[in-house]
């Protein structure tokens, strides 16, 4: 899986550094996780919106994308397999 960052509603924060953790990191075909896009500092007023992608959609697919809030530092997104 993917990630990209695109701005959203404030200039200078394009490219914002973050992670992405999945919980469970492994699951059995049919089931779902949970991922968690984390940023190294606040999303700005407007938020900042996360592109997703998977590199097996076979296997595993997540939204186009999940916007972390403004004042906030995570946002969650459900991946499918």
């Amino acid at each position: 899986m993917g990630r990209r960052h695109e701005e959203r509603g404030h200039r200078g924060h394009r490219g914002a550094n973050s992670s992405v953790a999945l919980s469970p990191a492994s699951v059995l075909g049919g089931l779902t996780s949970t991922g968690t896009v984390t940023l190294t500092g606040s999303a700005p007023a407007g938020g900042i919106v996360v592109t997703l992608s998977s590199n097996n959609t076979a296997v595993a697919t997540v939204p186009a994308n999940v916007t972390v809030a403004a004042g906030s530092k995570t946002a969650t997104f459900t991946v499918t397999t």
